[in-house]
């Protein structure tokens, strides 16, 4: 298999960063949420994790 050439692909785009001075009401905004997705989103930011990592994870690698 051959890559297409580098000018042929589509750059990523890339998400603004979340002002700094808007983390606590994010935070607290995520934790008001039900689901799995928050949470999982929460450990993320929390933790840095690859969010590979955090989608694969089971919850017996988080509270054994």
């Amino acid at each position: 298999m051959v890559l297409p050439a580098a000018g042929s692909l589509a750059s990523a785009g890339h998400h603004k960063a979340l002002p700094v001075g808007e983390i606590g009401a994010f935070m607290k905004s995520l934790r008001s949420q039900a689901g799995m997705r928050a949470q999982a989103l929460e450990f993320t930011i929390r933790t840095a994790a690859c969010s590979g990592e955090v989608r694969g994870a089971r919850w017996t690698e988080i509270r054994p």
